[in-house]
């Protein structure tokens, strides 16, 4: 299994976006999945938005949205407005996840089926 664990549930979709509760099992010990915010995306303009929940903010975790900028925009971010903030991996994965959904248009009720035990 991976380091980091990120799953998504769908929460609501209709023709223009699909949202979904993002959960992690990694913020808290033991580990137990819990949201740590929401995935908002937008369909016809192919983009996101990642909606922190408290514990997120709390833990001063990147958003994931530094990794849709460029290698130098988001170099100069992290070393400026995102100074001594972390979670990367946490971050990239949802980026990943949001990014991947969007471009093959599919909008599953879980994502990745792997990580929900049926």
């Amino acid at each position: 299994m991976s380091l980091t664990h990120i799953r998504l549930s769908q929460t609501r979709q209709d023709a223009g976006t699909a949202e979904y509760a993002v959960e992690s099992a990694d913020f808290c010990s033991p580990p137990s999945w819990q949201t740590i915010g929401r995935l908002v995306l937008r369909k016809t303009e192919k983009r996101y938005v990642f909606e922190p929940a408290a514990i997120w903010t709390e833990q001063k975790a990147i958003p994931p949205e530094i990794y849709g900028s460029d290698e130098r925009e988001r170099t100069r971010l992290l070393a400026s407005k995102y100074h001594g903030f972390g979670w990367g991996a946490w971050a990239m994965v949802i980026h990943g996840y949001a990014s991947q959904l969007l471009s093959s248009e599919t909008y599953p009720e879980k994502h990745p089926a792997t990580l929900f035990p049926d």
